[in-house]
């Protein structure tokens, strides 16, 4: 997956700084409110201790985040520009990939109708829109579920009768209602949806297998189809903003599989640099690493969970197996005080 090249930790996080960022989220996004938030998915205030403060650009990686956007941003890690108060359901829905956010300015299908029947034609138009939403302020976005089929999609979340929906599969093109004008920084948004797509196309193919370049550990070529989930992401996000450099989004696509045309045009026109400058950008696999880095370490956790389940199955084993031999002994020594109150009554 690219691993090893120029990823580096940013170590444990500092309480106090963590402390100061939550601080500083609620303050823009719940100001003159405690005890509660915001819930941007209900559009009203709910208990503090079901919120969570989550970075955008992962915490961790704070050195890198000049290289990928531009000098400067890392002060922006810890702000809340670089972070949303969300429910920890859809924190973690977002982290995985399974949810996302696009821009607010293309219309999503009634349930069951075909998204893009009409997409081709309606470029001019959808160009158009996504310019507009470029310009405004502030800027409204959308929730693009890109994985239903987790447990954790499914589960219950809401009163389908207060809300209309139950469970965060449902939120397809659901408006996020902000309670003021705050919002995040764009490009810390697109930068979650490039980590998004990315996971989900990678979880539709030969995923832990998948060197760059497109061939599995044995070699083999691996010939893999984008996630229609993804075409739909990356021409909802086609705007003009310019977020990340060039050369990162170059890797996204390089990393994303051999059929980029769907998609190439949409991911390059968010290219912090541009293009035309006359001289040849490489692909930088670094922001893709940052990734992989992410899901490797969520798949080590689970490994370790689930060793520690086996090992705590082990011990309980252990222990019923001393039981048991207990308990063996302890008949012995019943059936060896049988034996000898017989012998005394015989002797008597």
């Amino acid at each position: 997956m690219g691993l090893g090249q120029k990823t580096t930790k940013g170590g444990e996080r500092d309480n106090s700084v963590q402390s100061n960022f939550s601080k500083a989220c609620y303050e823009k996004y719940c100001p003159g409110r405690t005890g509660a938030y915001w819930d941007l998915i209900l559009g009203k205030w709910k208990d503090k201790q079901l919120a969570k403060a989550a970075h955008l650009f992962p915490h961790n990686s704070r050195e890198l985040m000049d290289e990928i956007f531009e000098s400067g941003s890392s002060s922006e890690l810890f702000s809340p520009c670089n972070g949303l108060l969300l429910s920890k359901g859809v924190e973690a829905a977002m982290d995985k990939g399974f949810l996302t956010l696009v821009p607010n300015a293309l219309p999503f299908p009634a349930i069951g109708q075909e998204m893009y029947e009409d997409w081709d034609e309606g470029k001019e138009k959808r160009i158009k829109a996504l310019r507009e939403w470029e310009a405004t302020s502030p800027k409204e976005y959308r929730f693009m579920v890109l994985d239903g089929r987790p447990p954790s999609m499914c589960e219950r979340e809401y009163d389908r009768a207060l809300t209309g929906y139950e469970c965060l599969n449902e939120l397809n093109g659901h408006q996020l209602k902000f309670f003021n004008d705050y919002r995040p920084r764009a490009r810390y948004v697109w930068w979650q949806f490039l980590s998004a797509i990315t996971q989900v196309t990678w979880s539709g193919t030969e995923a832990w297998t998948h060197l760059r370049g497109g061939k599995n550990a044995l070699g083999k070529t691996i010939n893999m189809a984008i996630p229609q989930e993804v075409i739909r992401g990356t021409r909802y996000w086609g705007t003009r903003g310019r977020y990340i450099k060039e050369s990162m989004l170059l890797g996204f696509i390089q990393e994303l599989g051999h059929d980029t045309s769907s998609i190439a045009l949409s991911i390059m026109e968010n290219s912090a640099e541009g293009k035309g400058k006359g001289t040849k950008v490489e692909a930088d696999t670094l922001a893709v690493d940052l990734v992989a880095e992410k899901i490797l370490d969520r798949a080590k956790g689970q490994h370790d969970e689930e060793d520690e389940e086996d090992d705590d199955e082990e011990e309980d084993d252990d222990e019923e197996d001393e039981e048991e031999e207990e308990g063996d002994y302890e008949e012995e020594e019943d059936d060896e005080d049988d034996d000898d109150e017989e012998e005394d009554e015989e002797e008597d």
